[in-house]
């Protein structure tokens, strides 16, 4: 749930978010106003439901570089971000490899982009733990970084 200590406001040109400090706040960029008796609107971007990233994946953990792949990104979110990250033209990804039978991630790709999703704190850090591991041994065989990611992550 968005975080309901603030306030949210958004006009063509600007966004702000104002933290509830009296009964009413204004904005010093639009001149807007809120009271906190009005029930907050949703958030409007994925990124106000980020909690923390990571990048991850070849591009990141190969040294050199793959320069002929995607860009892929490990995500701690707050539950409920999946409207606005579908609104931002994120598709969700299909097949085995893009999801677990836990429910531990979700993946979504946009362009060149890939974004693993987590509202799980202890996935998203084993994540990050295993991207780490692979990176300092520089995994370049997709498949010796596959077996390391499920032990880290699932203990396989």
């Amino acid at each position: 749930m968005p975080n309901q200590n603030k306030i949210y406001t958004y006009t063509p040109s600007t966004y702000t978010v104002a933290p509830i400090t009296s009964n009413t706040v204004t904005s010093t960029t639009t001149g807007w106003w809120m009271s906190p008796d009005i029930p907050q609107l949703s958030p409007l971007y994925f990124s106000e439901y980020v909690i923390k990233s990571h990048p991850t994946g070849s591009s990141y953990i190969c040294e050199p570089p793959v320069l002929n792949t995607d860009f892929d990104t490990i995500i701690l979110a707050e539950a409920g971000y999946i409207g606005a990250l579908l609104s931002e033209g994120w598709t969700p990804c299909s097949g085995a490899e893009y999801s677990d039978s836990g429910a531990n991630f979700y993946a979504y790709r946009k362009g060149t982009q890939n974004y693993i999703v987590t509202t799980d704190t202890k996935f998203y850090k084993k994540f990050v733990y295993a991207t780490k591991i692979a990176k300092s041994m520089n995994l370049l065989n997709k498949e010796d970084r596959v077996k390391l990611f499920d032990a880290v992550l699932y203990k396989v």
